[in-house]
């Protein structure tokens, strides 16, 4: 786990730095935001991860199958924008029902359990003008950092946050 990323993605989540801080890679204001609140920021970490553990453990959970949607291109995203940059990945052009490597990704991840085609965080990928990939996989519980039972998650998305390792995911629809 790269408590680094972890901190500043939290940090940013708490208010205690700008977005355009990380997305302008300022290492000097993510150095300082650790110097200033990193103690804290771990203790928050730790203890989400280990109430979300003790959750899944007491629910029998042993692991989640969860979903991502992936936008590129003109208008591909909410708001209009592309999401991921204007030209697909190669491993997100793979045939439905391929297995792909799992690309690297954010130190936490949001998923969703449930893509329901009729949902609006389904829309938000594929009804945008841009090409989308959905992908599925089904991660150990002992990778998921919180949903909403346990703290940080949509309910209304049927969000998992989930932290970064490598595996497969599975192509599941593609536009």
């Amino acid at each position: 786990m790269n408590t680094t990323n972890l901190l500043v993605t939290i940090s940013i989540l708490a208010g205690l730095m700008a977005p355009s801080a990380v997305w302008a890679q300022d290492q000097a204001e993510v150095d300082k935001l650790i110097a200033q609140h990193g103690p804290v920021i771990q203790d928050f970490l730790k203890t989400q991860y280990d109430l979300t553990q003790q959750d899944l453990k007491e629910a029998g959970i042993t692991h989640v199958t969860v979903h991502r949607g992936f936008a590129w291109g003109k208008g591909s995203g909410p708001w209009g924008t592309p999401l991921f940059g204007k030209e697909k990945p190669e491993w997100a052009s793979a045939p439905v029902g391929s297995q792909v490597d799992t690309p690297a990704t954010k130190t936490l991840s949001s998923f969703a359990s449930n893509f329901d085609p009729h949902s609006s965080a389904y829309s938000e990928f594929t009804g945008g003008g841009g090409s989308h990939t959905i992908v599925k996989t089904t991660v150990p519980a002992s990778l998921v950092f919180s949903y909403p039972r346990s703290g940080m998650g949509s309910y209304w998305q049927s969000e998992f946050i989930v932290l970064d390792s490598p595996g497969k995911w599975e192509i599941w629809k593609q536009g």
